[in-house]
């Protein structure tokens, strides 16, 4: 993902799954330079991954990467949304679950 992101510069991409690892690379600053069209959704996090892992990204890449997805009809809506938003502060939790996707993406 890193690469093609980087390839292709002014085309917004989004990774889903948190782009299978990919988003943890942001943890170093000149991989989040270099890919500033990257997002993530986050579906399938719950299954994937423990529930401190949206609030990490968030601290190390900024909300305004992260797109909430529920991998519905897997997954419950609802509880996944919670579950995505838990820990987060209001600013965050309201780019995640929709303001991020319609800045971004409409």
């Amino acid at each position: 993902m890193i690469e093609v992101a980087t390839a292709a510069p002014r085309v917004t991409m989004v990774g889903a799954h948190l782009g299978a690892g990919a988003s943890f690379y942001l943890s170093m600053p000149e991989v989040r330079a270099a890919v500033p069209n990257l997002l993530f959704d986050t579906a399938a996090t719950s299954l994937l991954y423990d529930s401190g892992t949206i609030a990490r990204l968030v601290a190390t890449a900024g909300a305004e990467r992260v797109l909430f997805a529920s991998d519905f009809p897997l997954r419950r809506p609802g509880a996944e949304l919670k579950r995505t938003l838990e820990g987060l502060d209001a600013g965050d939790a309201k780019a995640i679950a929709g303001e991020n996707a319609r800045r971004r993406l409409c």
